[in-house]
């Protein structure tokens, strides 16, 4: 699965998805879920920025979205590629 999302993120332009995104990615190789926080901390984007850049990358089925729906339990972890020929 990983080198799956490495060659789909390796053109980070060429998929939609902007640097700080990518960087998220990346991090979520190494690390099993992201919060919004994380994601704040690893891009140097305020949390409105955060919010929005997570969503689209659920709504690109890149991620998965987990908890209640919004507030700090919310976290996001990469979808399984390993099915995608």
């Amino acid at each position: 699965m990983r080198l799956k999302l490495l060659a789909k993120i390796g053109d980070n332009q060429k998929i939609g998805i902007n640097d700080r995104q990518k960087d998220a990615l990346l991090f979520l190789i190494n690390n099993s879920e992201l919060y919004n926080s994380n994601y704040q901390l690893i891009t140097g984007s305020n949390k409105r920025t955060a919010s929005r850049e997570l969503r689209k990358l659920v709504d690109m089925n890149i991620l998965k979205k987990h908890g209640k729906g919004r507030g700090r339990g919310t976290y996001y972890t990469l979808i399984d590629f390993t099915d995608e020929k």
